[in-house]
């Protein structure tokens, strides 16, 4: 992108009251190259650190489009995206539902939540999968890594699940609000693919049958979402798509497919293989893992 018309596209996004999202964020979206990010992300910290509310809200929602993309330098550049209301004014009035400020901060929370999610789990894309051609790291073929990530991402989707059914709740019109409850279900359908995938692994390499418990809460909530007649046309499109429960064990091509992101461990490295694991129980898993990856 031209630096003086990114430049102007950034003034003109914090400068305005309106949205304007086809003149702003669908440009700033199609901004990929590293120094055009890299200007955007300079803005958004600081205007991040104004007390203007509206200003920061727009910075949230610029950091929430920017972290939605394969490309990891907002997760790498970023260190705190968290806004606070002043302390004084939170002692002396109950929250107020209805002021920007209000969700200004649990918005912030939560995308600091995904920051921090992404710092950890550097290997996976904005979009919750495992960055193209590159596989599942060595170090997390392991039962018990793989139960962890799920539990910390699945603990992620219940907060935006909580702030997104608080939205519904409370029929918010602003069209801020609106846009980033719009951010937040798209996340939530990527951790739902992502929550399968790590089921469906986590049953293979152990041998067990699949546990979709968690996997199956998120559908049933998105799916009530894509239901709710006040949904938005948008989030509708977003949601149109959803990606069924299945055993990918089943389904000789979706495993064959699935198995080049998430390897199979290799019994020779026993990298799946941890301290409290009987011998019976490893040469098992061996002999299963051997015949699926012969197969």
């Amino acid at each position: 992108m031209n630096f003086i018309e990114l430049h102007y596209a950034l003034e003109y996004y914090f400068a305005t009251t309106e949205l304007h999202e086809k003149d702003t964020l669908n440009y700033f979206e199609k901004c990929s190259k590293p120094n055009d990010i890299k200007a955007i992300i300079k803005k958004v910290i600081k205007v991040d650190k104004e007390k203007d509310t509206l200003r920061q809200f727009k910075a949230l929602l610029l950091f929430h489009l920017l972290s939605q993309t394969d490309n990891s330098l907002v997760f790498e550049r970023v260190t705190n995206i968290e806004i606070q209301l002043d302390r004084s004014l939170k002692l002396t009035f109950e929250p107020n539902t209805t002021h920007l400020s209000y969700w200004g901060e649990l918005y912030s929370v939560l995308l600091q939540k995904i920051l921090q999610f992404h710092k950890d789990y550097s290997f996976l894309t904005g979009y919750f999968t495992v960055k193209n051609d590159e596989p599942l790291p060595k170090q997390f073929r392991i039962s018990q890594v793989i139960e962890q990530l799920e539990g910390d991402v699945f603990v992620l989707y219940e907060a935006i699940s909580y702030f997104v059914t608080e939205c519904f709740e409370k029929k918010v019109e602003n069209t801020y609000l609106q846009k980033a409850v719009e951010y937040f279900i798209i996340d939530m359908v990527h951790i739902y693919e992502l929550i399968l995938n790590l089921d469906n692994y986590y049953s293979i390499i152990n041998g067990t049958p699949i546990n979709t418990e968690k996997s199956k809460l998120c559908l049933r909530q998105l799916t009530y979402i894509k239901n709710e007649k006040n949904t938005k046309i948008a989030i509708n499109k977003i949601l149109r798509k959803l990606s069924p429960i299945e055993e990918f064990k089943k389904n000789a091509v979706k495993l064959s497919s699935f198995k080049k992101q998430f390897p199979l461990p290799t019994p020779s490295s026993k990298v799946y293989t941890t301290d409290n694991v009987f011998p019976e129980d490893q040469k098992c898993q061996e002999v299963f893992c051997n015949s699926l990856i012969d197969g």
